[in-house]
């Protein structure tokens, strides 16, 4: 449902502005005087200077572009001049009239893919079968286990996403209550802003609705945006996870220590490569039901929970290279590159006369003759 209702918002939101504008431009187009002019100049609130008329009548007027193709200086273009306001005036033409509604048409055709998307794999039916493999499902979840124990995410971890959504708001407002600028220009705020807020609406619908189970079988993780089940036999490694982000200064060997907030500890279940089967926040509530998980993972498995640091580059994704049993893999042989090909003589290569060549350097040449 979280899935359906975020893309039915994104297709509803650009189907009303791509609407919109094809209404306005109706409007243009049905109401409006057309005459051609020269585009002479750029004007204040991103705007032309036109040209219109014939000489000696000719006067200029300030014609709204949605974007600058097709309206550069000296152009001929297609003006529309509002009947009501004579000084009122919109560059006309193909391209740059239903530019902007076709691109809102086309973000439109997307959110509805992703609407039956969303529909198609949140379509109800029997509980899937629990002997599949630990991959993401987006059907609908098997019921726990009688006697499992519960653990969920603390009401903390769903709030913060909510507090650093208003930075998405504040983008989104910003392109839409912006007091100039044209809608291409609005697009780029607007974008980010509503990727950034859905991206944290859903973080915060996923943290506030998660519930991992553990019973005789194995574990059992349900959110709204789908589940995953991991049996015991296929987990391999327990441990607690601190990835940190490092950062290296020029002229530095060693990283700088991370600063506060760069450091996120994750309870991961891992298989025998050390890939991630499931992971859980490790302030899951209730404690003692956390505790209780732990203990009935490590009397099904064998497994003691470990503790593992890993840091990872700014900019650069986590290079996985040792399992969790403590294999290390084989390092990687260095790359092979061709030699570089000689230029000039041979005998640049290995002739290096000092300072003082006249009179300490002597001839090196192959031949039996000095040269």
């Amino acid at each position: 449902m979280a899935l359906v209702a975020i893309a039915a918002a994104a297709a509803l939101l650009s189907g009303w502005l791509a609407g919109k504008a094809a209404r306005a431009n109706l409007a243009v187009l049905h109401g409006w005087q057309s005459t051609r002019g020269v585009v002479r100049g750029l004007a204040p609130d991103h705007g032309v200077e036109v040209e219109i008329g014939d000489d000696p009548d000719t006067r200029r007027v300030v014609a709204s572009v949605e974007h600058r193709i097709g309206a550069a200086f000296l152009d001929t273009v297609t003006v529309y001049l509002d009947p009501r306001d004579p000084d009122r005036a919109r560059v006309g033409g193909l391209v740059q009239m239903w530019l902007w509604p076709a691109t809102l048409a086309v973000l439109c055709g997307v959110a509805c893919v992703l609407l039956a998307g969303a529909l198609t794999l949140g379509r109800g039916g029997a509980p899937a079968d629990t002997t599949l493999d630990a991959s993401w499902q987006f059907s609908q979840p098997p019921e726990p286990e009688p006697g499992a124990i519960t653990v969920h995410r603390p009401e903390s971890e769903g709030k913060a996403p909510l507090f650093w959504s208003l930075l998405g708001i504040a983008a989104f407002a910003c392109g839409v209550f912006a007091p100039m600028g044209s809608p291409f220009q609005r697009l780029a705020p607007l974008t980010a802003g509503l990727v950034f807020t859905l991206g944290t609406w859903g973080l915060a619908l996923y943290n506030r609705t998660m519930r991992v189970s553990a019973g005789p079988q194995g574990l059992l993780a349900t959110t709204a945006l789908g589940w995953r089940q991991v049996r015991w036999e296929q987990i391999r490694g327990v441990e607690l996870r601190e990835t940190a982000s490092t950062q290296r200064r020029p002229f530095h060997q060693t990283p700088d220590l991370p600063f506060p907030g760069n450091t996120v500890r994750t309870m991961v279940f891992a298989d025998g490569r050390g890939f991630p089967l499931l992971r859980m926040s490790e302030n899951m509530q209730p404690s003692e039901a956390l505790r209780g998980l732990m203990r009935l993972c490590e009397a099904r498995t064998g497994l003691h929970e470990q503790f593992r640091r890993l840091h990872v580059p700014d900019f650069q994704p986590l290079r996985w290279s040792a399992p969790v049993r403590g294999r290390t893999t084989k390092p990687t042989p260095p790359r092979w590159r061709p030699p570089a090909p000689e230029t000039g003589p041979t005998w640049r290569k290995w002739w290096r006369p000092s300072s003082r060549w006249r009179s300490s350097a002597r001839c090196r040449c192959p031949g039996r003759r000095p040269c």
